[in-house]
């Protein structure tokens, strides 16, 4: 939404239309053009996922609700109390969002009217705001990566009279008592999730825009402020409205943050200074660095944190129970994969065969040569604990139960998968595993 908002934006003050009626007329012809374009997109993808990868056949038919099933989710949740589900109101909900993308649009170029015919008044205030806000996001989202933990209920206890936010996986609490301190570490904890999930060098480069704002030089400074305040909001709003906190969930608001900063620092200082020998060198070196930062973690897309995401080894070799940090070592599925490699290894070199694979969270590997590939809750009386068999156990799995398995701090796993110094998976031969057979199969 944010996105179709500051696009209809663009266009009306592109237009400079002072009359109201013209304002609404282009603000209706903008929205209707964004969302068709939009769910014509969702359209073209659904029937490239069916042609091309689900070889003609999906689970389901294509249905406007498949098509409008991003825009609206969210809707879904606060109306109707459900997620990842396709709603039979798509239509509606659709409806709903284009009115709120109009008035959004509308709200917005009326403030920018209001600045624009009060420049000397209004706009050192708002292009103060916009850095000063910029610049607590980064610092509360580092604050937070290092101190505000995101538990979870009841794996982490609620004490008496402690706040939780209740979703579809669980209740999320802060340790706090009132709304005010809920939500305020809420949104911590979301800044936090946003800051360790960016290059050091992008960090730096908000914090540049940030300085920037402060100045109040560039002619498009309103705008970019606007963009900023836009894109804070929404991550605080959705964050206060109990959506889980993820950096995929915030790609759109960091995706505009991230764009209209360095469109800000380019046109301010990067052209005036480009041709300056140090500038360029030191320009280059941020890019390297950048570059070598994002390459530690290939092929992972879901573990990575910045160099000054800097924790202690106990913290990387352990799991706390239904407690997640920020940018700790969270993957999502792609561990098998990764863990079934190193597996590969091993079982090439011992010149093993008929391995089977157990997972304790997903059993998916699209290039799997041929491991047989079980849940952890399919360990049987016929399993078979000797060379042939292995056990990926994943932190993201270990966190959210009530206690941890014994062989986790007793058994030395036969490899891991970690980065950094932090473990995200932990690998078994099932020879290291026999003697807690009766653990696993009491735990199915």
């Amino acid at each position: 939404m944010i996105g179709a908002v500051l696009y209809c934006f663009a266009d009306l003050v592109k237009e400079n239309t002072y009359r109201w009626g013209h304002v609404l007329r282009n603000s209706f012809i903008s929205v209707t053009k964004v969302v068709l374009i939009g769910l014509f997109c969702g359209w073209i993808n659904l029937e490239y996922i069916k042609i091309f990868l689900g070889n003609g056949v999906l689970y389901e038919d294509i249905k406007f609700g498949h098509i409008a099933f991003s825009y609206t989710n969210l809707f879904a949740i606060v109306f109707e109390g459900v997620a990842a589900q396709v709603s039979g109101y798509a239509i509606q909900y659709v409806g709903l969002l284009c009115l709120l993308i109009l008035l959004c649009t509308t709200f917005l170029y009326f403030v920018f009217q209001v600045i624009e015919h009060n420049k000397n008044t209004y706009r050192g205030g708002v292009c103060c705001l916009g850095g000063f806000l910029l610049f607590m996001v980064i610092a509360l989202g580092i604050y937070g990566s290092y101190f505000v933990p995101q538990r979870m209920h009841p794996f982490d206890m609620l004490k008496e009279g402690e706040l939780s936010a209740s979703t579809l996986w669980g209740q999320y609490h802060y340790g706090a008592y009132t709304v005010f301190s809920h939500k305020l570490l809420q949104c911590v904890y979301a800044f936090a999730t946003i800051i360790s999930n960016l290059p050091t060098a992008t960090c730096v480069l908000l914090l540049a825009g940030a300085v920037l704002f402060g100045k109040k030089r560039n002619s498009l400074e309103i705008w970019y402020a606007f963009v900023i305040m836009a894109c804070i909001a929404v991550v605080i709003i959705l964050a206060c409205m109990d959506q889980p906190s993820d950096s995929r969930y915030f790609g759109v608001p960091i995706l505009c943050a991230v764009l209209t900063i360095w469109t800000a620092v380019y046109n301010e200082w990067i052209t005036q200074i480009i041709f300056k020998k140090r500038v360029l060198i030191a320009i280059l070196v941020i890019i390297c660095v950048w570059n070598m930062e994002l390459a530690v973690y290939q092929p992972n897309i879901k573990i990575f944190a910045p160099v000054w995401l800097v924790r202690s080894r106990d913290f990387g070799q352990s799991v706390r129970l239904g407690q997640w940090y920020a940018g700790e070592a969270m993957s999502w599925g792609e561990e098998l994969a990764l863990a079934g490699k190193k597996i590969n290894t091993l079982v090439m070199n011992n010149e093993i065969g008929n391995v089977t694979i157990y997972s304790n969270y997903g059993i998916t590997w699209l290039k799997n040569p041929g491991y047989v590939l079980k849940r952890l809750k399919e360990v049987d009386e016929y399993t078979k604990f000797d060379s042939t068999s292995y056990f990926v156990l994943t932190k993201k799995a270990l966190f959210r139960m009530t206690e941890l398995p014994p062989f986790i701090t007793e058994v030395a796993p036969v490899t891991t998968v970690e980065y950094r110094g932090e473990i995200c998976s932990w690998i078994y031969s099932g020879e290291q595993l026999l003697e807690y057979k009766d653990y696993l199969l009491e735990g199915k």
